[in-house]
Formats: structure tokens, C-alpha cells, sequence
């Protein structure tokens, strides 16, 4: 290799460091300017530094509102669904009782369970005097 070749090499070295130093540099200003539209958003959308701290967190928990809009305890729900030999009573929310999913797995339609439809069939099958024929036995009293 003869000594041109070499200054020529070591040209190109000097060459390749000055564009990587000038690479670095526009990664930094590119960096600043990202940098300033993130906080430019987070000031828009009123975000905390913490909100968008929980998106890159290790535990993946994500943070609640810090403005809650319900307050206080949980309401009862009336019940939706009702055993028409024990009278027991299911709101249609969470697991469903043992009583329902028995019945459904002997083939026994969901919905003839709903308290409306039991109403329903309760009224249609009373005499006119407001009593239950003997068709309803399943059905509780209503007295």
C-alpha cells in the first residue's frame, strides 16, 4: 500500500466521523423538536407527565381518571331474571347463577327466565276473576 492510499483512507475516515458527528446532531435537533410537540400536546389535551409515564411503564397499569364522575356506593339493579320454582332472583350481571346455567344446559331457553316474560304468562293464563288455573303451578304465589 503506498502512501497515497493511505492519506486517501484516512481522508475517508475523517469524511465518514464529520458525517456521523453531523448525524448526530440532526437526531439531537430532530430529538428537541419531537420533544417540544410532545409537550405542545400534552399542554393541549391538559395531560400530566405521569399519564403519559404510565404508557411506558413496566407494569402496563394503566392510571384511573383523576376526575372521577361517579361518586359513592354502587346501585342495586332490579332483577332481570327469576327461577319460577324457587322464586330465586338474578340481575343479569356477573356469573350466572347455578339454577340458569342447569336449565340452559338441559336445553331450557334463557329468556324464559326474564321476569317480564313469567309476568307475561302468568297473566295470560288467569281467569277472568284474577285467579291462576291449575296451568301455573310452577309459578309462586302471589300472595
Amino acid at each position: 500500500m503506498t502512501q497515497d492510499e493511505l492519506n486517501e483512507i484516512l481522508d475517508q475516515i475523517r469524511q465518514l466521523e464529520a458525517l456521523n458527528r453531523r448525524i448526530k446532531n440532526l437526531r439531537r435537533v430532530g430529538r428537541i423538536e419531537a420533544l417540544e410537540i410532545v409537550a405542545e400536546l400534552l399542554h393541549k389535551h391538559r395531560l400530566t407527565p405521569r399519564e403519559l409515564r404510565s404508557l411506558f411503564s413496566t407494569s402496563r397499569t394503566v392510571l384511573k381518571p383523576l376526575n372521577r364522575t361517579r361518586t359513592g356506593p354502587k346501585t342495586k339493579v332490579a332483577p332481570k331474571y327469576r327461577h319460577p320454582g324457587t322464586g330465586e332472583s338474578w340481575a343479569g350481571r356477573g356469573r350466572p347463577p347455578r339454577w340458569l346455567v342447569a336449565a340452559v344446559a338441559e336445553g331450557a331457553d334463557r329468556d324464559s327466565f326474564l321476569i317480564a316474560n313469567q309476568e307475561k304468562c302468568a297473566a295470560d293464563l288467569a281467569n277472568e276473576d284474577g285467579y291462576y288455573t291449575s296451568q301455573v303451578a310452577d309459578f309462586p304465589s302471589p300472595l
